[in-house]
């Protein structure tokens, strides 16, 4: 099977070979893919490319292979999730630290306006607030129902996430 070919088992949402090996977490089979000119750039049903989908399950050697092969941090699926608001969602610290050393952008709200800030109060997160909040992401943005992160911490019992937006100066009045 060629490189960009879909592999079998994948056809439910048309992942690639390299898509499907960066979401495992194959790296050393993404290295080989993506040397064989593998198109990382391309996009699975749902809109995801082979760095979004390591970013979900918190694959960073994955994707500092990918993007040694130059893919992009930044990508974004069909509901605006990309590799930073996935790394905060499932509290990748060690993603989230290198996609920011990396220049990707920290503030990138998915469609809902939902910011990785948000999604991590939500998550109970508190060690992704204190990295979002060192790459001066908004930790006060409210999504499209005007629903703030400190709202979202609160709701959900997360008492150290509340705790370390008050020590970052965040408003919780």
């Amino acid at each position: 099977m060629e490189a960009g070919m879909v592999s079998p088992d994948a056809h439910v949402v048309g992942r690639t070979l390299v898509q499907a090996a960066a979401a495992e977490g194959h790296t050393a089979i993404v290295k080989y893919l993506a040397q064989a000119k593998a198109n990382l750039m391309q996009r699975d049903k749902t809109g995801a490319d082979a760095v979004l989908l390591a970013s979900c399950y918190g694959h960073t050697d994955a994707v500092q292979a990918l993007c040694e092969h130059k893919a992009s941090v930044s990508t974004a699926n069909d509901n605006g999730v990309s590799p930073v608001f996935a790394a905060a969602q499932g509290g990748h610290v060690e993603l989230l630290r290198w996609l920011a050393e990396h220049k990707a952008d920290l503030r990138c709200p998915n469609h809902k306006g939902t910011t990785p800030a948000a999604v991590a109060c939500y998550n109970g997160h508190a060690d992704i607030v204190r990295i979002l909040a060192e790459g001066n992401a908004d930790l006060s943005a409210p999504n499209k129902y005007g629903v703030r992160p400190v709202r979202a911490a609160c709701e959900r019992g997360h008492a150290q996430v509340v705790r370390t937006l008050v020590e970052l100066g965040v408003d919780v009045l």
